[in-house]
């Protein structure tokens, strides 16, 4: 057969027939996990793509019984806080060693919902667990309580842009293996009981299978494939970044306006996703989670770019209410999105390499509350070609 034109008629025909068709998630890794220490799970083959890759889906199995006392500490992202961290990398024709995906586990369980109306879901039993909103759940398994906990949580982690859910948008950001070869790792790094807070000195916790009072979680990767037939090589190839970065120094004092952590990347921004609030302490080497999540923390967040807003925000919560509108989802307590896609359009994406040499791009905030463990981590979502 020859190539299709991408801009003939024949081309938007096929289009409406096949784009929007997934597999849904095929089971590509499957292991054990004891839970007793931070261990990190990399499987021994690369991720397949014998066919165009959408998402990745990570889901933790397992039941956890906390006995004898609570937890003195819990958190308010338990229990997707068990994966510590989710790392992607491969090796691009065009551009490289590239990692694709950085992200600790509870942000990239929270993601989805700043960005859709539904997001990544956890269970206990066969009860979903209240959907992420403000404030975060305090009770049952985020304070730590003793009880018996079966526990599934998923983690989504789409190939496009965040909020870019038409398939002809997300078709350029698929991965595929004329791009990648196999070379795709990945790796999840799972935590332990400091997890989920902070034990007391009586409470024990222990680690089976699913279900069960025996055997031990499991941890599952998956994979949505695209059915493109005939289009699999049709389109300009792109690729879509995200890593999570943590402001060092982190904003402790109350100020007015101050630069926020080190410069965002001069490249094609999409969205762009800060986290606020207070760390934990007293964890296990190799465990970072959120003691308490903020949206008063901080106030007054910009994007500047030669000294000049790009958007003259001032109002933290009116940010997020204009996001709720545009993505029809309220991001949960902590996380404050801005998107320059929110009108659904990957065309109107931020063109930061456009920037001249010199220019600082950053972000800018006022610190409304004090602590010496505030933290503040932001993802900036990036994209190499496509229509760019």
């Amino acid at each position: 057969m020859p190539p299709l034109d991408p801009n003939s008629q024949a081309i938007n025909q096929l289009a409406e027939q096949v784009l929007g068709r997934y597999q849904g998630p095929e089971l590509i890794y499957n292991t054990t996990v004891s839970m007793s220490a931070v261990a990190l799970v990399r499987p021994n083959n690369p991720i397949p793509l014998a066919r165009a890759l959408e998402s990745i889906k990570i889901v933790w199995r397992g039941r956890l019984v906390i006995g004898t006392a609570d937890y003195t500490t819990g958190i308010p992202e338990a229990p997707q806080s068990l994966i510590e961290r989710i790392v992607i990398r491969g090796n691009h024709t065009r551009w490289g060693n590239q990692v694709l995906v950085d992200l600790s586990g509870a942000t990239a369980f929270a993601s989805l919902r700043c960005f859709q109306i539904r997001g990544n879901i956890a269970m206990n039993g066969t009860t979903l667990i209240g959907d992420l909103g403000s404030p975060l759940p305090s009770t049952g398994i985020n304070a730590g309580a003793q009880g018996t906990y079966d526990l599934e949580i998923h983690y989504e982690i789409p190939m496009a842009p965040w909020g870019a859910w038409n398939a002809r948008m997300a078709i350029p950001y698929l991965w595929r293996e004329e791009n990648f070869g196999n070379s795709l790792q990945i790796e999840v790094t799972v935590g332990d009981r400091t997890s989920l807070g902070t034990p007391a000195g009586g409470s024990t916790t222990t680690w089976t299978a699913f279900g069960s009072a025996s055997g031990s979680p499991s941890v599952e990767i998956y994979g949505n494939y695209a059915m493109l037939g005939p289009l699999q090589g049709v389109g300009e190839n792109g690729l879509v970044l995200r890593s999570e970065i943590t402001a060092s120094p982190a904003l402790t004092s109350v100020s007015g306006a101050t630069q926020l952590g080190a410069q965002l990347r001069k490249t094609v921004t999409t969205n762009l996703l800060l986290k606020t609030g207070v760390i934990l302490t007293g964890t296990s080497s190799g465990v970072n989670v959120f003691a308490s999540l903020s949206d008063v923390q901080l106030n007054g967040t910009r994007i500047m770019a030669a000294q000049k807003p790009i958007k003259d925000l001032r109002n933290n919560y009116a940010t997020k209410a204009y996001y709720a509108t545009k993505f029809g989802a309220f991001a949960p307590q902590g996380y404050l999105p801005f998107s320059w896609v929110e009108g659904g359009s990957i065309f109107a994406a931020l063109r930061g390499q456009d920037m001249p040499d010199g220019a600082q791009f950053n972000i800018e905030t006022s610190v409304l509350t004090a602590n010496a463990n505030n933290r503040q981590q932001w993802v900036q979502e990036m994209i190499y070609g496509g229509p760019f």
